[in-house]
């Protein structure tokens, strides 16, 4: 027994840090800063799996306690890289920029704020950011949007996977879905989804594991589909309350086409899928090509355009009381400069990286979601609260989000301006139903009482029906995307 935890101990301790030690990734083209950091997280975690090894070695004829050596040196070794890991990681906080582009608190006198909603989801909208290049001029509708919002800081509880986050935000209760990929083991109907973490990462390379089993043929490696949910998300239960929704491209991950009051617009194959239900409870299914493509900077921000110009249109026709709109363009842009996937990427990533935000890719794509948020509210109409909402910040250095900086949170019509603290990931389906004057389900967590003051909840909701227009769409364009940001690998 004392021989086996002798190896095993140490082995754990390396395959749980290994995976959190972020510039220990990414020493190629950070500069000599980060290199140096890699190096002294590498010796100093091979050093505390080294004193662990030891303090399991007795000296001659001393057999007793050599398992409370073990567990104490582990234990100092693990304090030893949290205190150092602790100095040099930037803080996960946004409050002050947060508060400075707030506005005073306050309420403004006006009629009730209309049922209208329309949700815009951003993956990777960071207030440091925005804070920097609102002062440049650069985001002219969000500084509008902002000058009499309320905003808020999201707390994703650590979490720096985006599916597990946005299922929590349009769901409001926790979901069994954490990150890109589901093993499921053959024969089985009932797949693994969640795994332990520490630090924002599965532990003990648990991820990689089960990758390197699914290529062996052990089990089946698929991604999450919003057919995976336990909780109806906001957009069944609205439609279920016969609120018109409008729902595009909601989820980072593969999305199957559903039949809702209003359209559901998917990613598909070859383009864009948009599913318009009729008076006779059918839907009628546009194709829209696109030729776009994920291989560089310059076209990942332009395909946002294309993403905008077909919801907008969608908006226009429909013209339904809820709208739901996504885009992965600020994280893609963000991963493929921090993140570069080869050695050819990293030399444009260093690069650009060299550039001042408010000059390079990241202000363009910012920009680029700026317009088209303006060109979203105009579509959808006014009166109506807008409603902003990202997963997680950027650390705009070497730690990309691993960290899992807090998200931005900003609620424009609601009648109440200023900064409101911390909101919870789960409370966004709340906060939206509220406002859309759609009765809250039980289960689901709480909305924010300062922009959504009163508010119902249904002890017998009408039950959503979930009508799947097509199957998980296998998007080949989607799928390189996320395997050159190193979310998946198979």
């Amino acid at each position: 027994m004392r021989r086996a935890l002798r190896v095993l101990v140490p082995l754990l301790f390396v395959l749980a840090w290994a995976p959190t030690l972020t510039p220990l990734h990414r020493l190629y083209g950070f500069g000599p800063r980060t290199a140096l950091m890699g190096i002294i997280e590498g010796v100093l975690l091979f050093a505390c799996a080294g004193g662990i090894f030891v303090a399991g070695q007795p000296p001659f004829r001393e057999r007793q306690g050599s398992s409370v050596r073990i567990v104490a040196a582990a234990l100092m070794g693990w304090i030893a890289l949290t205190v150092f890991t602790a100095a040099v990681e930037p803080a996960r906080g946004r409050s002050q920029s947060a508060r400075r582009l707030s506005p005073a608190a306050g309420s403004d006198a006006g009629p009730a704020a209309p049922r209208r909603v329309l949700l815009l989801c951003v993956d990777g909208l960071d207030w440091n950011a925005l804070e920097r290049l609102v002062a440049d001029g650069q985001l002219p509708f969000l500084a509008r949007v902002l000058s009499g919002a309320r905003t808020y800081e999201v707390d994703n509880h650590g979490s720096g996977l985006s599916p597990g986050i946005w299922a929590r935000a349009y769901s409001g209760a926790a979901e069994p879905i954490q990150g890109f990929t589901k093993w499921t083991p053959r024969g089985s109907e009932r797949g693994i989804a969640v795994l332990p973490q520490w630090r924002h990462r599965p532990v003990f390379m648990l991820d990689a594991a089960l990758t390197a089993g699914a290529r062996l043929r052990l089990w089946d490696a698929t991604s999450p589909t919003n057919a995976d949910f336990v909780h109806a998300p906001l957009w069944r239960v609205a439609s279920a309350a016969r609120v018109p929704v409008g729902v595009f491209d909601p989820l980072p991950f593969d999305v199957a086409g559903e039949q809702v009051d209003g359209f559901f617009a998917w990613q598909a194959d070859d383009g864009f899928r948009v599913a318009v239900s009729n008076r006779d409870g059918t839907s009628s299914i546009e194709r829209i090509r696109d030729e776009t493509s994920s291989d560089s900077y310059d076209d990942v921000i332009r395909g946002e355009g294309l993403r905008a110009g077909i919801a907008v249109r969608a908006f226009s026709r429909v013209r339904p009381d809820l709208g739901i709109y996504y885009t992965h363009v600020l994280d893609a842009i963000g991963h493929m400069i921090w993140e570069p996937g080869a050695v050819t990427d990293a030399h444009a990533a260093r690069a650009e990286r060299a550039r001042p935000l408010s000059a390079g890719r990241v202000a363009a794509a910012y920009r680029a979601v700026d317009t088209a948020m303006q060109s979203l509210a105009e579509s959808f109409g006014q009166p109506a609260t807008i409603v902003i909402v990202s997963d997680h910040g950027w650390e705009f250095n070497e730690y990309a989000h691993r960290t899992a900086p807090l998200g931005v949170a900003i609620i424009a019509g609601s009648g109440t301006r200023g900064y409101g603290g911390l909101m919870p990931i789960e409370s966004v389906a709340a906060t939206v139903l509220a406002l859309a004057h759609v009765a809250v389900p039980p289960a689901v967590a709480p909305p924010l009482a300062d922009v959504a003051p009163q508010w119902t909840t249904c002890t017998n909701c009408p039950a959503p029906a979930v009508t799947f227009l097509s199957p998980p769409a296998n998007d080949i364009e989607r799928r390189n995307r996320l395997r050159s940001l190193g979310y998946i690998t198979k």
